[in-house]
């Protein structure tokens, strides 16, 4: 599926520099975030679970960790409703963020031209669930379905330490497509 990983890796490449150019005050802030949230679902991706995974859906992963909060204004969902943002009317006020990121994403994507449109089409399944999962209004709905899943992925001790290291670190954890489906 993923022959000549070369043009992979400078899709990533692209869509790190187009999340550069995207906003410019902010980018140093997008720049740190994505690379945190990178570096959780890389270790994420090192336990059992990886065996669970296809190789698109460990690259959607990765897109959605690095493309999360690309081209980000700067301001919180309720600043661009209260101000009648664009942004805010095109997505009717419901994850205005999280689409802008995923479809940003999306379109750097189909501008590289650099994937077959199946796995395209999967992908952007895939990091559309992903982002969107990372809706704080909808934190707890995911972090539920997450509890219950993350049992049959992990032992009984590694599950209480996530509970433990969860509650300080909730806004770094990228759950599964699987999850948010």
């Amino acid at each position: 599926m993923f022959s000549g990983i070369g043009k992979y890796i400078n899709a990533l490449r692209r869509l790190g520099a187009m999340q550069v150019l995207g906003n410019s005050q902010i980018c140093m802030s997008e720049d740190c975030t994505s690379a945190r949230l990178l570096k959780a679902v890389q270790f994420d991706l090192s336990m059992p679970i990886r065996e669970h995974l296809e190789p698109a859906e460990i690259m959607a992963s990765l897109l959605a960790a690095i493309a999360h909060d690309m081209d980000h204004p700067g301001v919180n969902q309720p600043f661009l409703i209260a101000t009648s943002n664009h942004l805010a009317a095109l997505y009717q006020n419901t994850s205005v963020l999280e689409n802008h990121h995923w479809r940003s994403a999306i379109s750097c994507l189909i501008e590289s031209g650099l994937l077959d449109r199946d796995v395209r089409v999967k992908l952007e399944r895939q990091i559309s669930s992903l982002i969107l999962a990372t809706d704080i209004t909808r934190q707890q709905e995911y972090l539920s379905q997450f509890k219950i899943l993350l049992p049959h992925f992990y032992s009984a001790d590694y599950c209480a330490h996530i509970r433990l290291t969860s509650r300080s670190h909730t806004s770094e954890i990228m759950i599964s497509d699987k999850i948010s489906v």
